[in-house]
């Protein structure tokens, strides 16, 4: 079993990516049942990061996010065992880079990149509010670090892309 972690700043961006890898096989990670309840990965990024906020009233890297998370990650892991690569595609996972890369040794980043104009521009498009330039840069800056700083420390295991190049060259 082979897994991969879709990251970056912009959900839309990661989902692309998602497409196109799940068109050559990867497969979606399957939910785990609990006491007529779903648990998901999307699921698990939001509490933990609910959880991480609430506790430091900021988004910054989560090492450890607690033994109930961990065991619920685990679970989620074992229900997707039987698929040769699967994966997920979500923000969240940026700041949760490090845990995820001691979690599990088979579990591969992709780390996607987006310019500063393209998520300002992918964000007007989007948003139905009035949006902040510069909290939007902060954010960029922000995820962007992040990401950078996982890759130089594990190039063997991440991957750094550049949404357009992946858009326009998705067999690469």
């Amino acid at each position: 079993m082979k897994s991969i972690c879709i990251t970056g700043a912009v959900q839309s961006d990661l989902q692309t990516v998602a497409n196109i890898l799940q068109q050559v096989g990867m497969k979606q990670p399957k939910p785990i049942k609990r006491d007529n309840d779903s648990v998901d990965i999307e699921f698990w990024h939001e509490q933990v990061m609910a959880q991480a906020v609430e506790d430091s009233g900021t988004v910054q890297p989560i090492s450890n996010p607690g033994r109930l998370w961990e065991q619920l990650a685990s679970d989620i892991f074992v229900a997707n065992i039987r698929s040769k690569v699967w994966g997920w595609s979500d923000t969240h996972s940026t700041w949760l880079l490090d845990y995820w890369l001691n979690f599990e040794t088979h579990l591969n980043f992709i780390l996607v990149c987006v310019s500063p104009q393209q998520m300002l521009a992918n964000a007007m498009v989007s948003e139905s509010d009035a949006i902040s330039v510069e909290t939007m840069m902060s954010d960029w800056q922000a995820y962007h670090q992040e990401l950078l700083r996982f890759h130089h420390r594990n190039p063997h295991r991440s991957l750094l892309i550049d949404i357009r190049d992946c858009v326009n060259h998705p067999e690469n």
